[in-house]
C-alpha cells in the first residue's frame, strides 16, 4: 500500500519486502497502474474474455507436476484442498505459465486473481493465524475454484476502469530493511515505517498457500528461511541462532518490561522474542 500511495502522487518510493507474495503485488499492480487509461481498458477486456474462457481452457492443460511434487516436499501429508480443487490449482499453475510466454502482464494478473481465492477455495482458513476449518466452517468454503476465479478476474477487470494512472515509481531497494546500511545514500526526504507488529504473527506462514502456488516454496526448510531474514514478530521467529545476535542489546525503558517477562511468562521465548524485536527494529532504525 505505502510504496503504491507514494508513486500514486508522482514520487519515486524505495522499499523493502521479504515476502516474495507481496513482492508480486506490489509490482504486479504498479505495472496495470503505470499504463495509459485506454492500454488498461483493453487489459480489462482481456480479463473479462479470459474469464469466460477459463472453463474451457483449463481441460487443455495438464496439472503442474512440479507444483505438484513441491507440495508433498513443503507440506509432507497435510491436505489443503479437496482432490477436484487441487487437481484445478495444479491446472491453473499450468495454464499461466503457458500464458505467461506470449502475455506476461495477464499472466500476472491471473496470478493475483488465483492467489485472491486460494485459500477461501481451501480447506484452510486465515483466522488470525492460517489454520485448518473446523466442520461448521466447510459451508463457507468456495465450492468451485474457477468460479470463484471467474467473478475475482470480473471484479478486477471493473476495477482497472475506474483506477487513475500512476506516474511515478516504486523500486525494491532491499528485500530485508536490516540491510539498508549497505546501500549508498538515496538522498531521501521522508521516511515511512510499517514494521511487523509484536503480535504473535508468523507473516509467512500465513501466506505459505499462496508462496508455494507462486513457486517460492519448494523445501520445507524455505519457511523456516524466510522467517530467519524478517524481523522477529512471533514465537517460532524466536532461534538460537537469533538469540545469540541479541544478547549484547540494551535499552533502558524496556529493561523492566524484560525483567517482568522473565518472572511471569509462561514460556521462556517469550521475553527473548521482545528482546529479539527490538534489537533488530533499532538496527533498521540505525541503517
Amino acid at each position: 500500500t505505502t510504496p503504491i500511495s507514494v508513486a500514486s502522487r508522482g514520487l519515486t518510493a524505495f522499499y523493502c519486502e521479504v515476502n516474495p507474495l507481496l513482492q508480486f503485488l506490489t509490482e504486479t499492480k504498479l505495472a496495470v497502474l503505470s499504463v495509459s487509461p485506454g492500454r488498461r481498458a483493453k487489459i480489462a477486456d482481456e480479463l473479462r474474455t479470459l474469464a469466460n474462457h477459463l472453463p474451457s481452457a483449463l481441460i487443455e492443460v495438464k496439472p503442474d507436476h512440479q507444483l505438484l511434487e513441491t507440495h508433498a516436499a513443503v507440506f509432507g501429508r497435510s491436505v489443503f484442498f479437496t482432490p477436484p480443487v487441487f487437481d484445478k490449482v495444479l491446472r491453473l499453475r499450468s495454464f499461466i505459465d503457458e500464458l505467461t510466454c506470449h502475455d506476461p502482464l495477464i499472466a500476472s494478473l491471473l496470478t493475483v486473481g488465483v492467489v485472491c481465492v486460494l485459500v477461501p477455495s481451501s480447506l484452510v482458513v486465515r483466522a488470525g493465524d492460517l489454520r485448518f476449518r473446523r466442520l461448521n466452517e466447510l459451508r463457507s468454503q468456495e465450492s468451485d475454484i474457477i468460479e470463484a476465479l471467474t467473478m475475482q478476474l470480473h471484479t478486477m477487470a471493473d476495477d482497472l476502469a475506474s483506477v487513475q494512472t500512476v506516474s511515478g515509481k516504486a523500486i525494491l531497494i532491499s528485500e530485508s530493511a536490516k540491510n539498508l546500511a549497505l546501500i549508498p545514500p538515496l538522498e531521501l526526504t521522508g521516511l515511512i515505517t510499517s514494521p511487523p507488529y509484536l503480535n504473535g504473527t508468523n507473516y509467512f506462514r500465513n501466506t505459505k498457500v499462496e508462496l508455494w502456488f507462486l513457486r517460492s516454496l519448494r523445501v520445507a526448510d524455505d519457511l523456516y528461511r524466510f522467517r530467519r531474514r524478517a524481523i522477529t514478530a512471533g514465537i517460532n521467529d524466536v532461534s538460537n541462532g537469533k538469540a545469540a545476535a541479541a544478547e549484547a542489546f540494551s535499552f533502558g525503558p524496556l529493561n523492566p518490561i524484560l525483567k517482568t517477562l522473565e518472572d511471569a511468562a509462561y514460556d521462556r521465548r517469550i521475553p527473548l522474542m521482545v528482546r529479539l524485536y527490538f534489537a533488530e527494529i533499532r538496527g533498521v532504525f540505525d541503517s
